[in-house]
């Protein structure tokens, strides 16, 4: 089984700029309860308001890609994806996700249609966490023994304390059907199957890396399992 991790694209003449976009336009509400900010304080959950997304600003140098990069959403638990990309997915079998509609506009006026594809993070809870391996932000190993152990270590650690993931391990059969899947909460790696990783290449979507990741299958207890080792948005930020 191979997997594949996806990020947004940094070849210049493809983006143009990055981030491609820094702000919304013009007078936009950051303070407003349904604002872009509101995806970054709801991460990994499900949205029970209709964000607006009404227009992220592209920089002056910045393309429209079919995935784009934007500041007002750093931090959120999704992509800011084009109309194509997102009928793409459509015929897929993605994680538990929300679709909001969002729009972008560059300085000549041009304005397109996008959305917001918000991942809902619910595969932590099927995690062997004694067979995964985590660190702590600046790379000692750290016990983590369940989700709950997980969300009590973060809270007792602070805003100064994050833990990442070096290695994950679950079971085959809850991940074999996926065709893109995402964690959350100390695993920011969105990962994608082979199938949609060529359909993607096929279909010549934009402003999108992907990158092969190391699996390993394992047997335990006459079960199967797979182990993630590690991630390249770890590696980069954790």
């Amino acid at each position: 089984m191979k997997l594949f991790e996806i990020d947004k694209s940094l070849v210049m003449n493809v983006i143009g700029s990055y981030p491609q976009s820094e702000d919304m336009i013009k007078g936009y509400d950051y303070d407003a309860n349904n604002s872009v900010y509101e995806l970054v304080y709801n991460r990994n959950k499900k949205i029970d308001f209709s964000p607006n997304l009404d227009s992220f600003l592209l920089t002056k140098k910045a393309k429209f890609t079919d995935l784009l990069s934007a500041i007002p959403a750093g931090g959120a638990s999704g992509l800011l994806i084009s109309e194509k990309f997102k009928r793409l997915l459509e015929v897929f079998n993605i994680i538990e996700h929300q679709c909001f509609k969002a729009s972008v506009l560059d300085n000549r006026g041009n304005n397109e249609r996008y959305y917001w594809m918000q991942f809902i993070s619910k595969l932590c809870e099927k995690i062997d966490y004694g067979y995964s391996k985590f660190y702590r932000s600046g790379g000692d190993d750290y016990d983590v023994l369940s989700f709950e152990d997980f969300l009590i270590k973060k809270k007792k650690l602070g805003v100064d304390g994050e833990i990442y993931s070096k290695e994950i391990a679950l079971r085959y059969n809850d991940l074999k059907d996926f065709d893109m899947f995402y964690f959350g909460y100390f695993e920011f790696g969105i990962y994608i199957s082979e199938n949609l990783k060529d359909t993607i290449e096929k279909e010549n979507i934009t402003g999108i890396n992907i990158t092969e990741i190391k699996t390993e299958i394992i047997n335990k207890n006459n079960e199967k399992f797979i182990v993630i080792k590690g991630n390249s948005f770890n590696e980069k930020y954790g």
